[in-house]
This record gives structure tokens, C-alpha cells and sequence, in this order.
């Protein structure tokens, strides 16, 4: 898990973003009223991306939010009707914990330019943050916060992002009952695209300064947004190992699934950066994992019932009953038995828990399938997935070492010759296309039939797919 946190530091530190929006536009004759506080506002709180000490200090960006606040508030004096101040003092106020201030300008925003959906996203947030001041009433004010992103979804309605945002949101205060809805409908979406906070591209002569400022409202912005994506994976995948606790595999199954869809669904996510398919391998690496342990944890049930053992609710027991009665219906013996199960598990033949038994069952699923095959056993139904699940967890995996070598590609391109802000994100996007067609990432449809099977290996032959990249996770984890 380590690796992960250290290659998203990567990515900050080094990482150099642009949009299509910021396509330089000659400047007006005369500036608008409150252009000089709106400009001011935005360079001071953006002051810390030009001191990499005080980019990683959260004191430091603190006192530049504050700062900026009393100059965008005068920028928004200066022209009430000016929509963009607004919104832009609500952004500010929000990052900086003024969470009624932010709702006052976000609302004024709202009544100038009432079809902006990242209004709505940003006035979603302010209510959520209010609510979860008084966490025991949270469940119960959390409503206002969910309109808000409802209300930007239905603004935006090719846009999976607000439901998605506002699921994250209904989970942090326990709302399951309002997070599922919006996930099922967010999924149902064609795309994502992430919104872009309307800052200018040229607040210093210097045309690199520019885009470094620009580069760390951004990206703060859109980390916060990938952050909720992150938030609703995980609260799903929690609500599987739920399941699986009470033995509920097919509702395990489809919290899993929704998970993995979301990492595709952020992997897909528009623009492409490299942030996005960053977290989208870490949130289907995690799916992936999950919606193999269910599979298998099948496989294994199905096989008992197969091979003729008594079934039992303790599946790691289930799997050594299955071993037994495999080696018995090929008349080894038990030192053949027990060499075989250390041969093919590489763990304790005895877990302690099904979590320490994870690994045991994914093999014991291979190893069951390379028996059946050899003895003529009927194949479980279940073994169609594990065989997906596993091989597209390696394709996933596999595409994480080719992010990494992109991104070092990427930086060298832009550190050799510093491009124009439509360069860069051509360059990025070129960067990370090889990766999201390497891996699959389509934001829908997430889940198209299973490939068949892999042919049997020939009976002679050790099944070559019980070494998988999940087995390898498991050092990683540990380390």
C-alpha cells in the first residue's frame, strides 16, 4: 500500500496539468471592475506553488487561502453580477473551512449562472461540510448536501461525476439508504469529465510561473474530486466484506463490481491525466482482488459439492476437505497430499482466518480446476469469473508499470522543451493513451460477457495459471 501513496506523490510533485479552457485569449481592452482583486486573490492563494516547502505545508496553504479571501471579496463588491467571482470566492472560502461564507457566494453564483453544475458540486460540498459539524445530527442534515450535487447531475446529465460525488458524501455520514441510489444511476452514465475552476492562465509575465499556479489550484481541486471517487470504492468494498461475513456472496459479488466500475469510470475520466488512471488502477486492483476471493470462495463451495465432501460454512476447512477428497479420488497418498497443498498454497495448509486464508482459496480454485480437468469433475460455474477476475487484475497491474515508465517519458518531454499550455495537454494525453487502451479502461459497458476459458492443460502438466499477479500482492501487502 505504500507504493501506492509514494507513486501519487510522484505524480504531484511532477506532474504539469493544462485543459482546453485555458487556451490564451487576447486580453480585453479595458479590464473588467475587479479584475486587479480577482488576480491578486488567485496569486496569493496560489503563492505556495512556487516554494515546494510550502506547497507540502498545510499551514502555509492555509495562510494563503485566508489571504486570498478579503481580495476576492473585493473583487466580488466590485462587480456583484460577476458570476466568476462568485463562484471564485465561494472555491476559496470552501478550501479555506468558511463553510457559510462559501455557501453565500456560491449561492449568489447560482442566481446569475443557474445552469454552472460545479456550482452545484460546490454548494453539494459546503452542505455536506456543515452537516458534518454536528456528526450526530449529520444523517439527518445531510439531505441539503445531496440536493446540491442532484441538482448538478441533472444540469449535467452525460456526467457520471456529481451523483458519484454525492454518494461519497451520503456515505461519510452513514446514509447508505441515499449513497446507493446515486451510485447505481451514476454508473448508468456514459462518461465523466472533471470541472475546471475558472482562474486565469496568465497571472505572471512569466509564462511557466503562470501555468504553476494554475497547476496547484487545479490539481487541489481535482484531488478532492478523485478523493470522493476513491471514498465511494472503498465504502463499497467494505459493504462486500460485509456480505461476505454473512455468507451473502451474490450481494458481495455486486458491491465488488460497482467498486471496479468506478475505477473504470475515473480511469475513463475526461480530460486524461495521469492522476486519473492512477487512482483508477488503485481502485481496480483493490475490485479486482475482492471480486476474486468471491469467486473463488465459490469455487471452492461448488467443488465440494463435487467432489462429494460434506459442505461447511468454514470455507477454509471446506478447501482442505476438498483436498482430501481430490487426493483420495486420485489414490495419493497423504505425504503426496500435504507436499502438493504446500507446493501449490506457499502458505500454512492450517490458516487461522478466512482474511489469513485469502490466498489459500484463490490457489485451492486453480488447483481444484487442474484436478477436475484431469478426472473428469464438472467445472464450477463460478471458475468462468475467477478466470476473468484474475487475468484482468494482471493486465491492471501490468498497466501501473506502464504508467510509471509514461510519466518519466512525460516529464523528460516537457523538462526538455517547456510547452505552450495546448502542447502540454496533448503531450499528457498522448502520454497516458497507450496505458488506457492497454488496460481496458472504458467508462461503460463496464461488464461485457465472460471470454471462455482457457483450454485444460494436458494432464502431465502443472496448471500454469496458479502462479497469477494476485499471488503476489500478498508479500506487497505485507511489506
Amino acid at each position: 500500500m505504500r507504493a501506492r501513496y509514494t507513486f501519487g506523490a510522484a505524480i504531484a510533485a511532477l506532474l504539469t496539468l493544462a485543459s482546453m479552457a485555458l487556451a490564451a485569449q487576447p486580453a480585453p481592452a479595458q479590464p473588467p471592475k475587479g479584475d486587479a482583486d480577482f488576480r491578486a486573490a488567485w496569486i496569493a492563494f496560489a503563492a505556495p506553488a512556487g516554494d515546494p516547502e510550502k506547497a507540502k505545508s498545510m499551514d502555509a496553504r492555509q495562510e494563503a487561502r485566508m489571504a486570498a479571501i478579503p481580495m476576492m471579496e473585493a473583487a466580488a463588491e466590485a462587480d456583484p453580477k460577476n458570476w466568476i467571482y462568485q463562484e471564485s470566492l465561494g472555491y476559496i472560502c470552501l478550501t479555506a473551512g468558511k463553510y457559510d461564507k462559501a455557501k453565500t457566494a456560491i449561492d449568489r453564483a447560482i442566481r446569475i449562472k443557474g445552469d454552472r453544475p460545479l456550482l452545484y458540486v460546490l454548494r453539494g460540498q459546503a452542505e455536506a461540510a456543515l452537516a458534518e459539524m454536528n456528526p450526530p445530527e449529520a444523517g439527518k442534515n445531510i439531505q441539503p448536501a445531496i440536493d446540491g450535487f442532484d441538482r448538478a447531475g441533472r444540469a449535467d446529465k452525460l456526467n457520471a461525476l456529481p451523483l458519484l460525488q454525492g454518494a461519497s458524501v451520503a456515505f461519510d455520514v452513514d446514509r447508505h439508504d441515499l449513497a446507493v441510489p446515486l451510485i447505481k444511476e451514476g454508473l448508468q452514465r456514459p462518461g465523466c469529465m472533471l470541472y475546471t475552476l475558472m482562474m486565469p492562465a496568465d497571472l505572471f509575465q512569466d509564462k511557466g510561473e503562470s501555468v504553476r499556479a494554475w497547476q496547484y489550484v487545479q490539481l487541489g481541486h481535482w484531488y478532492e474530486l478523485l478523493a470522493r471517487f476513491r471514498n465511494d470504492s472503498r465504502v463499497l468494498l467494505k459493504r462486500g466484506a460485509y456480505y461476505e461475513q454473512k455468507r451473502d456472496l451474490a450481494q458481495a459479488d455486486q458491491q465488488y463490481r460497482w467498486a471496479l466500475q468506478i475505477g473504470r469510470t475515473v480511469g475513463a475520466m475526461q480530460p486524461n491525466l495521469f492522476i486519473n488512471v492512477a487512482a483508477a488502477t488503485d481502485i481496480m486492483e483493490d475490485a479486482y482482488h475482492s471480486l476474486a476471493h468471491v469467486a473463488a470462495i465459490s469455487v471452492v463451495r461448488d467443488a465440494v459439492k463435487a467432489a462429494g465432501q460434506p459442505e461447511s460454512t468454514d470455507y477454509p476447512e471446506s478447501a482442505r476437505a476438498l483436498i482430501r477428497g481430490l487426493f483420495v479420488y486420485t489414490k495419493a497418498t497423504p505425504q503426496q497430499a500435504a507436499t502438493a497443498f504446500s507446493d501449490w498454497s506457499h502458505l500454512d495448509p492450517a490458516p487461522a482466518s478466512l482474511e489469513d486464508s485469502r490466498w489459500t482459496l484463490e490457489l485451492l480454485a486453480n488447483f481444484y480446476e487442474w484436478y477436475a480437468g484431469r478426472a473428469g469433475l464438472p467445472r464450477p460455474a463460478a471458475g468462468s469469473d475467477l478466470d476473468r477476475w484474475i487475468g484482468e487484475a494482471g493486465v491492471v497491474t501490468f498497466g501501473r508499470g506502464q504508467l510509471s515508465a509514461a510519466l518519466d517519458l512525460y516529464v523528460k518531454e516537457i523538462t526538455k522543451n517547456p510547452p505552450t499550455v495546448q502542447e502540454i495537454l496533448a503531450i499528457e494525453e498522448r502520454s497516458v493513451a497507450s496505458v488506457i487502451a492497454g488496460i481496458g479502461l472504458t467508462p461503460h459497458p463496464v461488464f461485457s460477457p465472460p471470454a471462455a476459458p482457457p483450454a485444460k492443460p494436458a494432464a502431465q502438466a502443472k496448471p500454469a495459471r496458479v502462479t497469477h499477479a494476485l499471488s503476489s500482492r500478498r508479500g506487497e501487502a505485507a511489506s
